[in-house]
Formats: C-alpha cells, sequence, structure tokens
C-alpha cells in the first residue's frame, strides 16, 4: 500500500499531503456510512452539513527518541516557515514532532526519505501546483542523502532541508540568504498569525479557502496536558454574514458535547475560536462546523 519515493515523487501533490488522503478515506468513509443507515442527502437544503461525523483518528506518538533533537530557530514555527518561501501560497501547513498532538506524524514523510526521522516539516502549494516544503531532522547531519531524484530539487546544505519544484528554488534560497529583503508568504496571513498561537502547535495549518464570511482560515493544535486546545480563525471579508449566532450557540452547548473550554472572539476583522478536548472532538467541530479540512 505504500509507495516508494521514485513512486511518490512524479505525482507529488499526493505526496506532499499524506494526511489529506487519510482525511479523504475518513470523509468518504463518513458518506458511505451516512446512506447505508438512512442518511439524508438531500442537495436542496441551503446549508451545507457533513454527511457524518468524520472517523476516529488514531493517535500516534514518535518511536523516535527526540530528547536530544531540536528545530532551528528560523523553523519552530508555522510563521517562521512561511518567512522563508515566496507569497501566493493557497496553503500550507507546519508540523512539529516534539509538540506531540498525536497527529503530526501522519503529516510528515516516512523515514525512508533521508534514512532518518523528520521531525519538523513545512509543506506548502501554490495554485500552479508548484509546491515548496522545507524539512528539519533535529541536528546537523553530514551523512544525510537524497533519494528525490532529478525531477525536483532537494537541498541538503541549508537548514531546514529545501524539497520543491525546480522553478521555486532560487526564490527560496533568496529568503535563507535574507527573508527581510524579500517579499514571503508570512505577510500575506500576518494579522491572523500575530494573534493565534502557531508557535506551541504541534500542526497548524492555513488555507485561502475558506466559509464565506473569510477569505483565509487557519487551524492550530496544541498539547495541553491530557487535553489538546484546537484554534481556528478567520479572517473576515464580509462582516455581515458571520453566524455568530450560530458560534456562539455551540459555545453554549460545548460541556454537553465534551469541551473543557470553549470561546467565542470577533475582533476588528477576526474571529477566533479556541476549544479544549481530545484530538478526535476537535478535529470532528473544525470540520463539521467551521469548514476546515485538516
Amino acid at each position: 500500500m505504500n509507495k516508494t519515493l521514485n513512486e511518490k515523487i512524479p505525482k507529488k501533490k499526493g505526496n506532499r499531503t499524506l494526511i489529506i488522503g487519510a482525511v479523504v478515506i475518513i470523509l468518504l468513509a463518513g458518506v458511505a456510512y451516512a446512506l447505508l443507515s438512512g442518511g439524508s442527502t438531500d442537495s436542496s437544503k441551503s446549508t451545507k452539513t457533513p454527511a457524518g461525523a468524520p472517523a476516529a483518528i488514531t493517535v500516534q506518538t514518535s518511536s523516535t527518541d527526540l530528547s536530544a533533537l531540536s528545530l532551528p530557530d528560523n523553523f519552530k514555527s508555522l510563521s517562521d516557515g512561511l518567512k522563508l518561501i515566496p507569497p501566493g501560497i493557497t496553503w500550507a501547513y507546519f508540523a512539529n514532532l516534539k509538540q506531540g498532538t498525536g497527529i503530526e506524524q501522519n503529516a510528515i514523510p516516512d523515514i525512508d526519505f533521508y534514512g532518518i526521522p523528520i521531525i519538523g516539516m513545512l509543506n506548502s502549494e501554490y495554485p500552479d501546483d508548484s509546491w515548496i516544503e522545507l524539512h528539519d531532522v533535529g541536528k546537523v547531519d553530514a551523512n544525510v542523502m537524497s533519494n528525490a531524484g532529478a525531477d525536483v530539487d532537494n537541498i541538503l546544505y541549508t537548514r531546514p532541508y529545501i524539497f520543491d519544484t525546480k522553478d521555486k528554488t532560487n526564490s527560496v534560497l533568496a529568503l535563507f540568504r535574507d527573508s527581510a529583503a524579500n517579499a514571503n508568504a508570512y505577510n500575506s496571513f500576518k494579522s491572523v498569525l500575530d494573534i493565534v498561537d502557531d508557535e506551541n502547535a504541534g500542526y497548524a495549518k492555513i488555507n485561502t479557502t475558506a466559509l464565506p464570511f473569510a477569505d483565509m482560515s487557519y487551524f492550530g493544535l496544541i498539547k495541553s496536558g491530557n487535553d489538546i486546545k484546537g484554534e481556528i480563525a478567520f479572517r473576515i471579508r464580509d462582516s455581515g454574514i458571520v453566524p455568530l449566532t450560530k458560534y456562539n450557540e455551540l459555545k453554549n452547548s460545548s460541556v454537553v458535547r465534551g469541551f473543557r473550554s470553549y470561546e467565542v472572539q470577533k475582533e476588528n476583522n477576526t474571529l477566533v475560536i479556541k476549544m479544549t478536548s481530545d484530538l478526535n472532538n476537535i478535529i470532528s467541530e473544525a470540520a463539521q462546523n467551521y469548514g476546515i479540512e485538516i
């Protein structure tokens, strides 16, 4: 079932987002369940309602000893990663195994990519299907070898490593040399990223596909004891259609739905929802009520 690296690279769109493939399977399973159990599929409804809750995600913990590994100062968060790639992305996510929410392992390539585990990764895509990934293995390792082949660039003398379509390499290298002097992806999302806590997120994603009232969304997961803190944010483009009544109703019913805390905050052109619960409850809430794709 697992493809080899050479099989993956020509179809990088599938390789870069292992977690997206898993979620697609989950959603298809939900649809099948709804049909078999008599769930409604009436397409005339004005509100798009998921056919069923996403199937439970198995929490995965890394078997790698991470105690001696650390990400470099320029690559500890989604914000950091976005400062190292050019603007124009449609989506990007950052995964950090050190934070350990249980979802990061699914978002990072297997150990066979370099022969040692990747512990931090930025994954991003552009409208023309070009893409950039940044990888870090938590230490300087002169023995790391690239298995990427000739169709893409995989640069190992930088930290983090660069893995991208060839048309993006020069722009990324320019940002590595001086991120302040060149246009970067972070500035396009700064107003939201300055509000959320992506610095402590094990998994954080931005997407320019969002609900009708917004032009982008953010989703982050933070380990908090035995619980997970979920953070959702939208940059509002039309404040007149933000369904605040619905979101406050979700907040008011949150305790009986298994949430330890639930906040809805709207300030200027930003809407932020913060919640604490288990991983599956947060992911289900984000997908069903806020249109968030992991």
